[in-house]
Order: structure tokens, then sequence, then C-alpha cells
């Protein structure tokens, strides 16, 4: 009876190691699992670099080159005016006086060209891009100005080239991210995570596409920037443009 009884607590000690042992390799595999799986300690965390880069994706994604010149009048006409003999290329050009304000333009040719100058101007500005739109009508009966040495009655400025987020591109990426988020990013180029909304000075919202995407990360970083952009009438527009990122 003796042998009997330390049998049987010899089997139960057997059997508490091996449930020990069991025990061991289970948690030991739930580790594994954690650390190869959900990778808490190696997962990647957003910086500011991660945000700039996608900014910088984004912005040139939404901007475009443009030209200019200045165009000088002597002695501006009361109707409109015609030039001919250009040095550059007048074909596309959408015209605005010292304001900024549209003006009525008929481009004849590359090098010839009709300005409406009720306004009396003296300055205007002449934009060349394929995103403007134009702003032409029909005009007859202009003033012919000259531009030769002896009577020069306009002249040209100096052409220059700057970069400008356009407006619309604004509103293009509002669509293509609400319509196809991952193939946007792809086209941008980004592999993380990101979101935008944008106000106008007042604070009232002009595109907001928050509610598209949830945020599935930890860590999101947002930033807010202040910038003027242009629409396709050449007009100045200021904006505030906040993106999140993770």
């Amino acid at each position: 009876m003796k042998n009997k009884n330390k049998k049987i607590v010899c089997n139960r000690r057997a059997q508490a190691h091996v449930e020990m042992i069991i025990s061991f390799v289970l948690f030991v595999g739930f580790v594994v699992f954690i650390l190869i799986f959900l990778n808490p300690v190696n997962q990647s965390k957003i910086s500011d670099a991660v945000l700039d880069a996608t900014w910088n994706k984004v912005s040139d994604n939404l901007s475009i080159n443009y030209n200019y010149i200045s165009l000088i009048l002597k002695n501006p006409p009361t109707k409109c005016f015609s030039i001919s003999s250009s040095p550059i290329n007048l074909l596309g050009a959408l015209v605005t006086d010292s304001s900024g304000n549209l003006v009525y333009s008929q481009v004849v040719d590359s090098s010839d060209m009709k300005i409406d100058n009720s306004g009396g101007e003296t300055v205007y500005r002449l934009y060349f891009s394929d995103y403007f739109n134009s702003y032409t009508k029909q005009l007859d009966n202009c003033d012919s100005l000259l531009s030769n040495f002896a009577l020069k009655e306009y002249s040209f400025g100096l052409s220059s080239k700057k970069k400008t987020i356009l407006y619309e591109k604004i509103s293009e990426l509002n669509k293509s991210y609400t319509e196809n988020y991952k193939l946007l990013k792809k086209s941008l180029g980004v592999d993380n995570e990101f979101d935008f909304i944008v106000y106008n000075e007042s604070r009232d919202i002009l595109f907001d596409v928050t509610s598209n995407n949830k945020i599935k990360g930890t860590t999101v970083l947002s930033r807010e920037i202040p910038i003027t952009v242009m629409n396709n009438k050449t007009q100045q527009i200021k904006i505030i443009f906040n993106i999140r990122v993770w």
C-alpha cells in the first residue's frame, strides 16, 4: 500500500512537470508571436522628416510653372489697342491690369494681340500657362501701337518664370483622395498614410478628406501651412493647408 501511494505521488509530480513545460512552451510561443507579428518594439514611428517628405510630394503634385511679363504703355488709348511684332509668343496669353483684374484680349497670332483698355491702364501683365483659362472676346477698331525706336508707344519688361500651387489642383487632389486613395498614394510615391483639411482665411473648410481614412497608427503628426495659391484666372487666394501623417 505504501509503495502504491508513493507511485501515485511520483506520477503527480511528473504530471506537474509536464504541465509546467507545456505552459512554458505556450508562453514562449505567445511572446514570439507578439514580437514577430505585432512587433511593438520595432514598430516604425512617424517623424518630422516623414511629414516634410509627404508635404513635399503633395505640394509638388499641386504645383504648376508659369511665365509672366509686363507690358508698359507710353500713351494709353481710351479704347482697345493692338500690338504687333512682339518679341515673345503671345499664344495662350492671359492679361490682367496692374491690380490683378482680368482684362479682355484677343490673340491674332503668335506676335499680334488686341487688348481692351477701357480702364485706361498703363501697365499690364501677360501670363502664360496651359492651366490658365482664357479671357477673350472679339475686339474691333483698336488703335495700333508702334514699338519702333523712333516712336515707342509700348515696351515689354523682363520675362519671369514662377512656380505656384494651383487652387484647382487641390480640388483634383480632394477628388482623387475620395475616389481612390490607394491609387493616389502610389501616384504620389507616398508610403505612409495621410489626410488633409484646407481652410480659407476665415477658417471655413474648403476641402476635408479626414472622414475617408481612419487613423490606425499610434503616432499622428499634424502641421498647418499658410500659403497663397493661384487659381486658373491668376487670382491670388490665401489658404491654410492642414496635413496629417501617421
